[in-house]
């Protein structure tokens, strides 16, 4: 199983940030799964829709589930992509950091701007 990136294609920097690693993605290393496809089944990834709305996800080829941060570190390091953040990252308080502008990030996030209307409850973060 290849890793699945979870992403909210309404979303636009979402979408934008998601549009990026698929054109650095040549190796098609990654599945691009849409959150707000009316067929995405969130329990399927033993998450809930909630979950799946409030926070960034990728499914490793393990099964594992990676959040916020640590999802992003995961497509840095399998594109090989932004040393600096991975190194910062993997530093002393570079994580942390990282982790506390994450959380303003999802506090914000269901105030930006949206592509399309909300249907059947997606927007309820």
């Amino acid at each position: 199983m290849k890793p699945a990136i979870l992403y909210d294609s309404f979303c636009k920097i979402c979408d934008a940030e998601v549009m990026y690693y698929k054109k650095k993605d040549e190796q098609n290393v990654f599945a691009y799964i849409d959150i707000m496809n009316p067929n995405f089944d969130p329990t399927q990834y033993a998450l809930t829709k909630k979950e799946v709305h409030k926070y960034f996800h990728v499914i490793d080829e393990k099964g594992h589930i990676h959040r916020g941060v640590d999802a992003f570190y995961l497509i840095w390091k399998k594109l090989d992509r932004f040393k600096l953040l991975q190194a910062i990252y993997h530093s002393s308080f570079g994580k942390a950091f990282m982790k506390i502008g994450y959380k303003g990030f999802v506090m914000v996030r269901p105030y930006l701007p949206r592509k399309k209307h909300c249907e059947d409850g997606y927007c309820e973060l």
